[in-house]
C-alpha cells in the first residue's frame, strides 16, 4: 500500500523556495565581496541555522555491535530440531511472551529498520542480541510495545513513523495518515517530545558542505535521514520511496569493526535464557529462544561426570576406566585428564506416527575428558595414548572460561564455575568420540545436546537467570548397569519470577556493520488462521445443538441404544458424515470407567485405530497424548493447533469434572446428552475469547 505524504505541500515549497532564495542571496554576496573561487571556504566560517544543531543531534538508536556483549561461542553447534510456537505462551499486556515452562521456542515476529541509509540483511547474516539504546529508544519501544493492541495499523506505517523518528522530522507537518498513526501509538508527551528535536528542512548544497568531511558510514546514514525528513515533510513520496532510501540494496564489503562469526550463533539474555536470529528481510526475522529446564547430572565417587538425564527418557551414560591414571596437566593442578571406559547414549523420540523410537549406541575404550578449571599456564604440549590431541584441549578449555568471564562481567556471578568447566570438557570429549568412530549414529551428535543444555541451566543459575526447576521422572531402566554415583546438588533456583522475553525491549545488532539494526516487535508474521478456529466453533455448535435436540434422545432411549450408537447417531446427525469413516472432532474422549481423558491410539501409518464394529479406540498414556498434540500443531498450525488442542481439554475436562459428582449419571444418555451440552459450550466459550485475543474478524 502507497502512503503519499504531502501535508503542507505548499508550505513545504514556499519554505524551500524561501531558503533557494537565501541561498542566492548569500552566495551573490560572497560573489560580488570575494570572487568565485572563495565561495564555499567562507561559507564554511558562517553559521547556518540548522546545520550545528543536526551535526550535534544524537541518534534515536545508537546500539551498535559493541552492545553485543552476551554472545556465546560455546553454543555454535547447538542446533536444536524441535521448537515450539513462541505464540502457545502466555502473553502479557504489551504482547511480551511469559516464559512459563522451559523449552525450545521459536517464531517470526515483525521486525523494523532502525538504521536508515544501511544494507538491509541477506540469507546467512549473523544477528547478535543487544539492548535498545539511543535518545529515543524508549519512545520508539513503546511504539513497537503498542503495536500489539493496534492491529489496524500496518507494519508500513509503523515502519514510517520510525523512521520519522530516527530522521527528527515535525510531525506536525507531515501527512494526515501519518499524524493519526502518531496519534494511536504516541502519547502526547512523546509527540511533544519529538517535535521539540525536530529538524528543518535544509538546503541540499549547505547540507554537503556541512557532511563532507564525516567519515562515509556516518555520511551515508546522516543524508538518508535528511531526505527521508524531506520526503515526510510536506513533499511528494510513496514508502517505497523512502525504503529505497533507507534500506540499500546491492554488493558490498564488511563494514568497519564487523565481525565474522556463524550466522546462528546464541546470546545469553539477562532475563535467563538464550535467544539467537535470523534475519533475510528486514521486516521479518525469526527469533529462537531456549529456557533450560533442570537435568539430572550424577556423579561418580571421584567426583566427574557420570551421567545426565532429561526425566524424558533421554540420557548420557559414562564410565571411565581407572586403570588409566588421570592425567596430571604441568602448571595446570585444578586440571586433570579422564580416560572413558565406555559412553552409553540412550535417544527417545517420540514420531507422530509411532509411539515412540527408543535407540541406544555404546562406544567402548575410547577418548576422554578434562576436569577443572584452566589457568592458562599449562606446559604440556602433547598428550600421550588416550589423551591425543591434549594441548588443543587445554586451549578450548582456556577459551571456554574467558567466555564465562565475559559473561560475568555483565552481571553477578554465583555458583560454580568447576561445574561449568565440567560440563564443557565432556560435551567435548563426546565428540571427539563420536568424529573418531566409523559406525556412529546419525542422532549421536545431536545428543550431545543434552550436555549443553545442562551447561546452559548451570550458566543462567551462575548468571542471575530464574529457572524453576521441572518435575523429572525415574529414568527407563536400561540392560546395561548404571555406574556407581551419587546425584550432585542442583543449582538452586530463585523463585517469585517467570522470565519474560519483550521484543520491543532488545534489538538484533548484524555482525556486518554495515546492515540494518533491526528492531522486533511481538507481532508474529504469520497471521492467524482465524478460518479454522472458526470452523471447530461451527463444528462444535453442530454437535452441541444435536445433543440437545430432545428427538435424538427420545429416539436413542426409545430403542435403547448404547452410550456409542447414541455418540455416533448425535455425529451423523450433526455433520452428515459417517462416523466409522471420519476422524473428525476425535481430538480426544473420557472414559467414564476410569474417569480420564483418553486420546486416540495410531497405528505405524498415522491413523486411528478402530475395532471391528468402526469404534476409535483410545489410549490414557503420555505418549498417545503427544502423539495428539503433535497431530493438531501439524494439522493447524503451532498456534491454532495448540488453541484448539486447549479448548478440547477444557472440554474432556467438564466430563471429568461431572464424573466426580456423580459417576453413574453419565452413564445415562440423559446425564450423557447433559454433560455434552455444557462441555460444548465450555470449548466454545475457549474458542471464542482466542478469536478475541487474536483479534480476528468477526
Amino acid at each position: 500500500m502507497k502512503n503519499n505524504f504531502n501535508q503542507n505541500k505548499q508550505r513545504g515549497s514556499a519554505a524551500a523556495l524561501k531558503s533557494i532564495f537565501l541561498l542566492f542571496f548569500v552566495i551573490l554576496a560572497f560573489s560580488i565581496l570575494y570572487g568565485q573561487s572563495d565561495i564555499l571556504n567562507k561559507l564554511e566560517k558562517i553559521r547556518i541555522p540548522g546545520l550545528e544543531d543536526l551535526l550535534r543531534k544524537k541518534p534515536a538508536i545508537n546500539t551498535d555491535l559493541s552492545d553485543a556483549v552476551t554472545e556465546v561461542p560455546f553454543l555454535d553447534d547447538f542446533n536444536p530440531r524441535y521448537f515450539t510456537s513462541l505464540t502457545v505462551l502466555p502473553r502479557g499486556s504489551n504482547g511480551e511472551f511469559i516464559l512459563k515452562s522451559p523449552g525450545l521456542y521459536e517464531e517470526k515476529l515483525a521486525s523494523y529498520c532502525l538504521h536508515a541509509g544501511t544494507y538491509g540483511p541477506s540469507e546467512g547474516d549473523g544477528y547478535l542480541y543487544a539492548p535498545l539504546k539511543g535518545s529515543q529508544a524508549d519512545i520508539i519501544s513503546n511504539i513497537l510495545r503498542r503495536a500489539y493492541r493496534h492491529p489496524e495499523i500496518s507494519q508500513n506505517d509503523i515502519q514510517l513513523l520510525i523512521w520519522a523518528i530516527q530522521a527528527h522530522a515535525n510531525i506536525k507537518e507531515m501527512s494526515p495518515e501519518m499524524q493519526a498513526t502518531a496519534s494511536v501509538l504516541l502519547t502526547k508527551k512523546e509527540i511533544f517530545n519529538i517535535n521539540g528535536g525536530a529538524l528543518g528542512l535544509i538546503p541540499e548544497e549547505l547540507m554537503q558542505m556541512a557532511l563532507e568531511k564525516l567519515p562515509d558510514q556516518l555520511r551515508s546514514v546522516m543524508e538518508a535521514e535528511a531526505r527521508i525528513r524531506a520526503l515526510l515533510s510536506g513533499m511528494q513520496g510513496t514508502y517505497e520511496d523512502i525504503e529505497q532510501i533507507a534500506v540499500l540494496v546491492g554488493d558490498h564489503a564488511l563494514g568497519e569493526g564487523s565481525r565474522q562469526v556463524p550466522a546462528s550463533r546464541w546470546s545469553y539474555h539477562p532475563e535467563g535464557f538464550f535467544i539467537r536470529f535470523f534475519a533475510s528481510h528486514y521486516q521479518e526475522t525469526q527469533v529462537q529462544i531456549y529456557r533450560p529446564e533442570l537435568f539430572q547430572v550424577q556423579k561418580d565417587p571421584q567426583g566427574r561426570i557420570a551421567s545426565i538425564d532429561d526425566g524424558n527418557g533421554n540420557r548420557i551414560e559414562i564410565e571411565y576406566d581407572n586403570s588409566i591414571k588421570p592425567l596430571a596437566i604441568i602448571g595446570e593442578p585444578g586440571l586433570k585428564g579422564h580416560a572413558f571406559r565406555s559412553v552409553y547414549f540412550v535417544n527417545r523420540e517420540i514420531l507422530f506416527s509411532k509411539l515412540a523410537v527408543n535407540s541406544a549406541f555404546k562406544w567402548e575404550n575410547t577418548g576422554y575428558t578434562l576436569t577443572g578449571v584452566p589457568t592458562g599456564k599449562g606446559k604440556n604440549s602433547t598428550g600421550l595414548n588416550r589423551f591425543t590431541g591434549l594441548a588443543q584441549r587445554c586451549q578450548l578449555a582456556l577459551d571456554h572460561k574467558k567466555q564465562i568471564e565475559i559473561l560475568d562481567k555483565q552481571f553477578t556471578p554465583k555458583g560454580n564455575l568447576e561445574e561449568i568447566m565440567d560440563l564443557s570438557h565432556v560435551a567435548i570429549g563426546l565428540k571427539e568420540v563420536i568424529d573418531n568412530s566409523s559406525d556412529s549414529p546419525d542422532w549421536a551428535g545431536d545428543h550431545i545436546g543434552l550436555v549443553k543444555k545442562a551447561w546452559q541451566y548451570n550458566v543462567c543459575s551462575r548468571e542471575g537467570g530464574i529457572n524453576t526447576p521441572t518435575p523429572t521422572s525415574t529414568p527407563t531402566p536400561t540392560p546395561t548397569p548404571t555406574p556407581t554415583s551419587t546425584p550432585t546438588p542442583a543449582p538452586t533456583p530463585i523463585p517469585a519470577h517467570t522470565p519474560t522475553y519483550d521484543p520491543s525491549a532488545c534489538t538484533a545488532v548484524p555482525l556486518n556493520t554495515l546492515k540494518q539494526i533491526l528492531g522486533l516487535s511481538p507481532i508474529p508474521t504469520t497471521r492467524p488462521d482465524c478460518q479454522a478456529i472458526k470452523d471447530e466453533i461451527r463444528f462444535q455448535k453442530a454437535m452441541q445443538d444435536a445433543y440437545a435436540n430432545k428427538q435424538i434422545l427420545e429416539h436413542a432411549q426409545k430403542y435403547k441404544y448404547t452410550k456409542e450408537q447414541y455418540e455416533m447417531e448425535v455425529y451423523k446427525n450433526a455433520t452428515g458424515k459417517d462416523p466409522v469413516s471420519a476422524d473428525d472432532g476425535a481430538y480426544m474422549g473420557f472414559d467414564i470407567k476410569s474417569g480420564e481423558i483418553v486420546y486416540p491410539d495410531y497405528d505405524e501409518n498415522g491413523n486411528i485405530r478402530r475395532d471391528g464394529n468402526g469404534r476409535i479406540m483410545w489410549s490414557s498414556s503420555d505418549n498417545a497424548k503427544t502423539i495428539c498434540m503433535i497431530k493438531m500443531i501439524l494439522k493447524y498450525g503451532g498456534e491454532i493447533g495448540a488453541i484448539i488442542y486447549d479448548a478440547a481439554q477444557k472440554h474432556e475436562g467438564w466430563h471429568k469434572n461431572q464424573w466426580k459428582l456423580d459417576s453413574d449419571k453419565l452413564k445415562t444418555l440423559n446425564g450423557l446428552s447433559a454433560s455434552e451440552v455444557g462441555a460444548y459450550q465450555i470449548s466454545i466459550d475457549a474458542l471464542s475469547t482466542a478469536l478475541d485475543n487474536l483479534k480476528c474478524p468477526k
